[in-house]
């Protein structure tokens, strides 16, 4: 499973596909899912195997704890989440990975404001 901007293989050596793009000489992963390589066709005009992101699958390890395949973050874990809401006071995020590794199931925390 890879997770939004995990770097996958060298852009001079892979073609990107669906679900991902190319950043800094490397096809990276633009949503979450199951990396995969496919040889390039035969007598196709792009020679480089294509790299692509398919949505979808399983959660895996990571510090946090798992609950019916889901990871769970602990105190410490680095996350990334897309923000679903912000108002003056705090801001809804829905987690998509823990810890470099996708989740399995959609759940939201929330941040409040400091100070």
């Amino acid at each position: 499973m890879v997770c939004p901007g995990e770097r996958l293989r060298f852009a001079e050596e892979f073609a990107a596909g669906a679900g991902t793009y190319v950043r800094d000489m490397h096809v990276v992963a633009a949503v979450v899912g199951e990396a995969r390589v496919t040889a390039a066709a035969e007598g196709a005009a792009e020679r480089r195997p294509l790299v692509e992101v398919v949505r979808g699958g399983g959660g895996g390890g990571g510090g946090g704890g798992q609950v019916g395949g889901s990871l769970i973050p602990a105190v410490g874990d680095v996350v990334f989440a897309r923000i679903t809401r912000i108002n003056p006071r705090l801001c809804n995020a829905d987690i998509v990975c823990v810890n470099g590794k996708a989740v399995e199931d959609k759940f939201a925390g929330v941040r409040p404001r400091l100070g």
